[in-house]
């Protein structure tokens, strides 16, 4: 779902082998999607298929409903609870016979006339009318009708607003869609058209979704001013129908805003698994949301928003969600950076189906910036279970999300990266999965032992900040490159220091580059590495693999004459080190000691009006160690000292 508009070293992406092909075959997928849904097994029910008749009266803009709910009994129960909000409930019957019970705001709760127990089947038919109710979440989503339209707008407990259902997105089940309108009016729903039934001044659009689908997925469009227009992807051999429906009246502005979509549906189905509902369609229609939504076969996109002038971005962000969403849905709300870091991933990979790893690199690093010009304040984690609705569906889930994954294909490698994208396919097509799960794949599939990326991504909450410099010690014809990498954000909030590979990209005057990747795990840490020449350049993260704020903050020695702003001496005498500037400074400095790793072993701060500052190091043990000055965050002087007692 997308809710407003986003203002080289050349890899290979490894694509699927014969494995893939095996592992949906056109002919079982249908077949075999209810049997691989997974199922929310804490809950005593599971909803298998429901029957939703609709007939909608347009002057009235009210409904009149009926549905069929099929339950299968998990666990000995007493009740039969379902969600269901608003409306004047006509009649109700469990199993066939008119059954009592009980509204609350959320729910209609039915006493079973005998005890229902593992293997029973419950029928719940519910009748109902009246003007349909906004949902209660925050997205002001269910079903809206208007005198020239109707249909139903996204929200977490949406699908409760305009039928009895069990709500919750872990439940998944196929479903039949009645839906009755004025002759004028053109239905599209979920699935395949099966029958249009013309009767007197009205017609039935009947839709059939056969592949697991969640409660918040379910929707039908009704307007009486679409136009129609097809195009075909070929998946495999097999082709796919690729519809848009528009409105009339700008059909050909906005059928040329349509005219990748088929490619893209084969280039996901090539990176990703075949397109999952294969027997079906896929469709973009053009609904007034004020936002795109990826309804199962049938996005919803407001082709009325401003998109920008290429439309493909949101187009691939949706498109993908048939896999990152919709075919793998998340567990629980608190999982939607499986929906929603994904799919802005997926965006990202489009840019390289248009122009390669450097359009791939490009549209990352906007993704980066997006974030970190609008991470929140205080911070919260990705997965956090205590987030409202709009920290569910934000820059945390979204754009960082998606430069986490970013992050994981550096960390794990190409070939492991895309193999842990079909995997998720592979192990939960058609049904749910978890954060924790996710995990298990990632490190099923790389070997790794990836608790520490997760916790500190996923678990934890804010980004690096990172301030750097760089020296050079010449040697003959070769050089000392002594890089000290500082990560400077604020803990509050349990905001971590972050343990990540740095690449370091040394350009040396001969014309070759030299890659060195480094840990670094610590606030203050130094890392050297010997090059065979003076270096011309020294880049930190060139290619942006990492999520973070990058400020180089160092003064680089030049070939011989290069100098720090103050010639800084440093003597130890009596077991005191005496720093001496050549004029007071006129603010504090900090002055760091230094062991041989690059730790930081003491921390000073103060200095300002006096020319010499005394430090007591008689703790410190026998060796040498390096004195690093920094004022204002810049480092003004390093020495070396020798501390022997």
């Amino acid at each position: 779902m997308v809710f407003e508009v986003f203002i080289s070293v050349i890899l290979s992406i490894p694509l699927p082998g014969d494995s893939l092909h095996l592992m949906l075959m056109r002919s079982e997928m249908r077949l075999a999607a209810a049997s691989m849904a997974q199922k929310d097994t804490a809950s005593p029910i599971d909803a298998v298929h429901y029957d939703i008749r609709v007939d909608v009266n347009m002057d009235a803009r009210q409904i009149s409903g009926w549905t069929t709910g099929y339950y299968a009994v998990r666990d000995t129960i007493d009740t039969l609870s379902v969600h269901f909000r608003g409306f004047s409930i006509d009649s109700l019957k469990l199993n066939g016979w008119i059954s009592t019970y009980v509204r609350t705001d959320t729910t209609i709760e039915i006493a079973l006339a005998q005890t229902a127990t593992p293997g029973d089947t419950l029928e719940l038919d519910v009748w109902y009318h009246g003007t349909p109710p906004s949902s209660s979440a925050g997205f002001n989503g269910g079903l809206k009708v208007t005198q020239s339209r109707a249909y139903v707008a996204f929200d977490i407990d949406g699908a409760r607003s305009w039928f009895p259902c069990h709500d919750i997105p872990s439940d998944k089940v196929t479903v039949d869609q009645f839906i009755t309108v004025p002759t004028s009016y053109t239905v599209i729903a979920n699935g395949n058209l099966i029958s249009v039934d013309t009767a007197n001044s009205e017609v039935t659009y009947h839709w059939s979704e056969q592949y697991p689908i969640a409660t918040y997925l379910i929707v039908f469009s009704a307007y009486n001013n679409y136009a129609h227009v097809v195009n075909t992807a070929m998946v495999e051999g097999h082709p796919v129908p690729v519809h848009g429906w528009v409105a009339r009246w700008d059909s050909v502005g906005r059928t040329r805003r349509l005219q990748n979509v088929a490619d893209m549906v084969e280039f996901f189905s090539q990176i990703y698994t075949p397109y999952p509902f294969l027997e079906e369609k896929y469709a973009n229609v053009d609904v007034p949301l004020g936002y795109a939504m990826e309804n199962q076969t049938n996005t919803f996109i407001d082709m009325n928003g401003y998109w920008g002038r290429d439309w493909d971005w949101v187009l691939a962000h949706e498109l993908s969600h048939q896999w990152w969403g919709d075919c793998v849905t998340l567990a629980t709300w608190p999982d939607v950076w499986l929906n929603e870091g994904f799919a802005t991933y997926s965006e990202a990979m489009n840019a390289y189906r248009t122009g390669g790893m450097p359009q791939y690199f490009a549209y990352m690093q906007d993704i980066q910036r997006r974030y970190l010009t609008s991470a929140p304040y205080p911070p919260y984690p990705i997965y956090y279970p205590e987030a409202n609705i709009w920290q569910l569906y934000s820059v945390v889930t979204y754009q960082k999300a998606a430069s986490v994954l970013h992050m994981l294909r550096h960390i794990v490698g190409d070939s492991a990266f895309f193999q842990i994208l079909r995997g998720r396919i592979e192990r939960h097509a058609y049904g749910n999965e978890t954060t924790e799960e996710f995990q298990q794949l990632c490190e099923d599939i790389s070997g790794m032992d990836l608790d520490w990326f997760f916790n500190e991504w996923i678990y934890s909450p804010g980004h690096p900040q990172y301030r750097w410099d760089y020296t050079v010690e010449p040697d003959g014809d070769s050089a000392l490159v002594i890089v000290s990498v500082y990560q400077v954000q604020s803990h509050s909030y349990g905001v971590p220091t972050f343990r990540m590979p740095i690449d370091f990209r040394i350009d040396l005057p001969s014309g070759d580059t030299m890659w060195i990747t480094v840990v670094d795990s610590l606030d203050f840490q130094q890392f050297r590495f010997w090059v065979p020449q003076y270096p011309s350049s020294v880049q930190f993260d060139p290619m942006g693999w990492i999520l973070g704020t990058k400020q180089f903050t160092g003064i680089e020695e030049g070939r011989e004459a290069a100098k720090f702003p103050f010639s800084i001496k440093s003597t130890v005498v009596s077991n005191m080190l005496q720093v001496e500037f050549p004029s007071p400074p006129d603010s504090p400095v900090d002055m760091m000691l230094t062991d041989v790793s690059g730790r930081v072993v003491r921390f000073f701060s103060g200095g300002a009006g006096n020319r010499t500052v005394t430090l007591d190091v008689r703790s410190m043990k026998n060796g040498v160690y390096m004195l690093i000055v920094r004022k204002n965050g810049r480092i003004i002087g390093r020495n070396k000292i020798l501390i022997i007692k």
